[in-house]
């Protein structure tokens, strides 16, 4: 059985494991043409995905990690407060 791609990424988002944010700009043209981010609701799973569970101080991708804890907690801090955003 082959699954589309499209598909799977909403079964991902679906099932909570990846959410997906669009592009910020103040220039609307660039936040257009700007692809969206994919972000994990659990790190475990991304490092799991990867294979990396090495310390943050050898580890080459400490800011994109960082990127995406920030932003998870922020939504689910909304989600818990009950304030929505729109994404």
């Amino acid at each position: 059985m082959k699954l589309d791609p499209g598909k799977l990424w909403k079964y991902r988002e679906k099932s909570f494991v990846i959410f997906r944010l669009s592009a910020f700009s103040r220039n609307l043209r660039k936040e257009i043409n700007k692809s969206q981010k994919i972000y994990f609701y659990d790190l475990g799973i991304r490092n799991a995905i990867i294979r990396n569970f090495s310390p943050l101080d050898v580890r080459l991708d400490v800011g994109g990690l960082w990127e995406n804890f920030c932003i998870s907690i922020w939504l689910k801090y909304n989600h818990n407060n009950r304030r929505f955003v729109n994404t």
